[in-house]
């Protein structure tokens, strides 16, 4: 019995010197054990991060689409590393003293990356989903065509530059020269006869609709309506809720947009003599002028 009870407590301390090595499990049992008896509750694990690329700032999501926020900003921060380059430039004067704010076309939206996006953010832009006065100060695209955006751009005397200028000014962490990367499109500008660099020269000079008033007859309507709206506004004239009276020599009243298929239309009505009648004009002639800053009567007369 003797020996017997001996060899027990030879075990127990065998157990209890093994139990107790650095590296045990019983070790590190009773290691939690004392941080759960001194705290109350396990130590809490640190969240985890999930990897993820370069997310922008509120609301913008990267589709093929444009975004569809009237103005989404990437970050508000103003012109800081440019203003004082004037090496390119030779004065500043044409420089914007705010905030860059960009406007894409569809197809060059389309190619941007969130990486791109990114580095746009760091140089202090702001991305806009459609042309806005005194909002907008560039528009990117890759052609010249009547899209609202360009049509607007150019009677505000904006910067339309090239995806280049993009690409130029992410790898040298400033913005690049506009003049060198300003938007030629030679098939578009031969088809107006006016070079668009002339024509954002004309609009800064004096704005096309300037002094003038627009009215847009019931029969302009939809998207149609929408960009001559934006046009007029943008060129420096005014909506009017009637329509103009008739004027002596054209060229020299407010102008009278209508759609040519309504006039035909309504013209067994005007059969009759009523007194004299102002001018009427397709809002092409809206279109064509916003692009060459020149007003041409007589392309787009609509015949009585």
């Amino acid at each position: 019995a003797g020996a017997a009870a001996e060899r027990a407590a030879r075990h127990r301390r065998d157990h209890s010197r093994n139990s107790s090595a650095p590296g045990s499990a019983e070790a590190a049992r009773a290691r939690c054990g004392r941080k759960r008896s001194r705290s109350g509750t396990p130590p809490a694990r640190p969240p985890r991060r999930k990897a993820h690329p370069v997310a922008l700032e509120p609301g913008i999501s990267k589709s093929a689409e444009p975004p569809r926020q009237a103005v989404v900003g990437i970050s508000y921060s103003l012109w800081p590393r440019c203003a004082s380059s004037t090496s390119a430039y030779g004065r500043n004067e044409d420089r914007p003293n705010g905030p860059v704010v960009l406007c894409f076309s569809r197809k060059v939206w389309a190619k941007l990356s969130v990486k791109e996006l990114a580095a746009l953010s760091r140089l202090g832009a702001s991305v806009a989903a459609s042309w806005r006065a005194g909002v907008t100060t560039h528009v990117v695209a890759a052609t010249l065509r009547r899209s609202e955006n360009l049509m607007c751009a150019v009677c505000q005397g904006l910067h339309i530059v090239t995806p280049q200028w993009i690409l130029a000014s992410i790898s040298a962490e400033r913005w690049a020269d506009e003049h060198e990367h300003a938007l030629r499109d030679g098939a578009a500008e031969a088809t107006t006869g006016v070079a668009l660099s002339e024509a954002i020269a004309r609009a800064r000079r004096r704005p096309l609709l300037r002094g003038r008033g627009v009215y847009l007859a019931s029969s302009v309507v939809g998207d149609v309506r929408k960009a001559a709206v934006s046009v007029v506004a943008a060129a420096g004239g005014r909506l009017l809720a009637e329509p103009p009276p008739p004027a002596a020599v054209v060229g020299e009243s407010d102008i009278f947009i209508d759609e040519p298929a309504h006039t035909a239309a309504l013209a067994p009505l005007a059969a009759a003599p009523q007194g004299p009648r102002c001018a009427r004009y397709a809002p092409a002639l809206l279109f064509e002028a916003a692009l060459c800053q020149e007003l041409r009567w007589a392309s787009h007369l609509v015949p009585e």
